[in-house]
């Protein structure tokens, strides 16, 4: 239960009430958003049928995650009222370039597939908004704006691009420093065995400093590879960053909640800023970070602490070093090298065979990089006036789904508040192609349309039994009884 539901839950409903051990804690009123948009990350959708599986002697897959899927199901399934929601409130559909977004829209959510002629007018329409002039580019870039992609592994690269412009439009010198890597021991496969012997920390080789090799290869990992912790960091007055722990949810320290940085304290090692080049690229990992989570009253926890200007520290809280430990794995993959981690990469004073693994300890700020987020991510972002890049270019490799799409494009209020990072075609063959890719993602979903229909009737229903009565949205609904 995440903290508003269980303020309000302490607010309505005295201690001991019996309805905390009922499903969904005995709560009369769920709220969903589209199930377009909506979709789960890692799991199957509440519209999917769960479907036993046969196991055969070669099968692998969890009966546990099967289970909890039909009881998911069977859960939803209890809900017999419904009131589905039909006003679209963020597009302003009452001006020309709000109505052209509603419409495009309107086009990507039908629930029946859309005809290539549909879908290259979407396309075309989409590659009209990237920036083709360069004082346009200018125009935008100096605004500070954010960046949705649907690939995390684009995220790193484009933080490393964005803060710098952030930076220089604040006026801020941007501080850059490396996360400080090392080998905490790896584990390899005994080939007469197969069995894993471990290398534990009381070993030479761990704690030991990475190759430059493994160190290059490290950077590059994505960030749900490395516990979220980026290879670089920032810092100016001003930036934006994401928590990537729930070290202490009471003042606003939760996964993936944004935070502004206020005031960075450097090692005492480190020399003054020369003032020379791009960025000032620090030598030592800062002591500490003090950033105001967002949304959240801190208050003044720093009263009279020497050497700051006063209330610089006003509804901050302090972020120091942590340790993250993530593996990498040296493997082979279909009989040829898996193309992540290429093994003739070695270890300081050892060979590292196939079947190897390493763990990296990294130490950083808990912080993450937030100029970009994914799709995923902007699920509960309104751009406003606010200026976004959408880079929704698909991938050459790796799954496109509606949600990818649906997200990104139903953020802004007019069309002329898109704009594309980089254009989805430049030629008839990119151009096919992108028609292709979005026409496999958009394709309708069987389960999913016989869901809305279900809900759809049941919203019809809903709306007749509660037609004329007013409601206290503090109180349970009505009974059927007291209806009647």
């Amino acid at each position: 239960m995440d903290d508003g539901a269980r303020k309000l839950q302490e607010r309505f409903r005295p201690a001991g009430d019996k309805r905390n051990d009922a499903i969904f804690g005995g709560v009369h009123i769920v709220l969903a958003g589209d199930f377009a948009q909506h979709q789960p990350v890692m799991a199957t959708p509440l519209f999917h049928k769960a479907v036993e599986k046969i196991r055969k002697p070669s099968d692998t897959f969890n009966q546990g995650k099967i289970d909890q899927e039909k009881q998911g199901r069977a859960i939803w399934k209890q809900f017999t009222q419904c009131f589905m929601l039909k006003v679209q409130h963020r597009f302003s559909s009452d001006t020309p370039s709000g109505k052209e977004l509603y419409d495009m829209v309107q086009l990507l959510m039908q629930e029946t597939e859309l005809t290539d002629d549909e879908l290259g007018s979407i396309v075309d329409t989409l590659n009209a908004r990237y920036p083709h002039t360069s004082e346009e580019m200018k125009a935008l870039l100096e605004q500070s704006p954010k960046i949705v992609v649907l690939r995390n592994k684009i995220k790193a690269p484009l933080n490393h691009i964005m803060y710098k412009i952030h930076a220089s439009n604040a006026k801020q010198r941007l501080l850059v420093w490396n996360v400080k890597d090392t080998d905490k021991g790896s584990i390899s496969k005994s080939k007469s065995t197969g069995k894993k012997s471990a290398h534990n920390s009381n070993v030479a080789a761990c704690n030991a400093k990475l190759s430059m090799y493994i160190t290059n290869l490290v950077s590059k990992r994505p960030l749900k590879e490395t516990g979220g912790m980026e290879s670089t960091q920032y810092f100016f007055p001003g930036i934006m960053y994401k928590f990537i722990d729930n070290d202490n949810p009471e003042v606003g320290r939760i996964n993936n909640t944004t935070c502004i940085g206020r005031h960075i304290v450097l090692d005492e090692r480190e020399e003054a800023d020369s003032g020379e080049g791009e960025v000032w690229q620090l030598k030592y990992l800062p002591k500490c970070i003090f950033v105001q989570p967002d949304g959240f009253e801190v208050g003044n926890l720093h009263q009279g602490m020497g050497g700051f200007a006063e209330n610089v520290l006003q509804n901050c809280i302090p972020i120091t070093l942590k340790k993250v430990s993530f593996k990498l794995l040296f493997l082979l993959t279909n009989g040829k090298p898996d193309n992540r981690i290429p093994l003739h990469a070695k270890l300081p004073g050892k060979a590292i065979k196939t079947g190897s693994k390493i763990t990296v300890l990294r130490e950083g700020m808990p912080l993450e990089g937030a100029t970009t987020f994914s799709s995923h991510f902007a699920q509960g972002v309104s751009f406003g006036q606010d200026k976004w890049f959408l880079h929704l270019k698909p991938p050459s490799t790796g799954v496109l789904n509606k949600a990818n799409l649906l997200v990104p494009i139903t953020r802004p209020s007019l069309l002329s508040d898109l704009w594309l990072l980089a254009p989805l075609y430049t030629n008839s063959v990119e151009r096919a192609e992108v028609i292709r890719r979005f026409k496999s993602a958009l394709k309708p979903d069987a389960e999913y349309n016989e869901e809305m229909n279900v809900l759809r009737d049941m919203s019809s229903e809903t709306y007749k039994l509660y037609d004329g009565f007013d409601f206290d949205l503090s109180s349970p609904l009505p009974t059927l009884e007291e209806l009647a």
